[in-house]
Formats: C-alpha cells, structure tokens, sequence
C-alpha cells in the first residue's frame, strides 16, 4: 500500500483493486488498519484475508501478520513482546526454514 492518508482518501478504489485484481498485498499496521476503519489487528487480519489469497503486515517492533488462506499467521520479532506463530497452522512454505 502507500500510505494510512492514501488508504483513507482512495479507499473505495483500494477495495476494488483487492477484490478481484490483487493476489499478494504488503501494507505496514497503519496504512491497513486504515484502510478497514478499525484499531483491531485481528479483525484487519480476517477482512484483507477475505480479500486477498495472501497478505504480509508488518507490525514494527511486534513483527508482522501473513495472512495466508483467511489464517493469520503471527510473526513476532525475535526477543520482542507480539504474538505466539502457531506452527501447526502455518503452511509449509513458512515452517521450511534455511539452515
């Protein structure tokens, strides 16, 4: 995405692009809790998931969101406070990790 500011001003347009046009969306928490007129992570989660086939949302010192087949998937950044990832519910692509 671009900004929280452009998410508000284009904000029928940027729907419109993800309901049938967009496969991958990266935005930052600001720009997509905008976007969807809501503080609640979770709940921005499950809107862009119901939107798009895959979403990452970075979420500065708390990590970051992928939104993979309407799950969230959470990402905390190593030694900081956020939310647990659930193993058994990521994908495979996400569980492989280099050596």
């Amino acid at each position: 995405m671009s900004d929280p500011f452009c998410a508000h001003r284009h904000r029928d347009e940027w729907l419109d692009l993800l309901t049938d046009k967009v496969d991958l969306v990266s935005a930052n928490e600001e720009e997509i809790t905008a976007l969807f007129e809501t503080d609640d992570v979770d709940a921005t989660a499950r809107k862009v998931g119901d939107l798009v086939p895959l979403a990452a949302v970075t979420r500065a010192e708390l990590g970051s969101v992928i939104v993979a087949g309407k799950l969230p998937h959470w990402r905390p950044t190593p030694g900081k406070p956020g939310r647990p990832s659930h193993p058994q519910r990521e994908p495979q692509w996400l569980r492989t990790r280099p050596q």
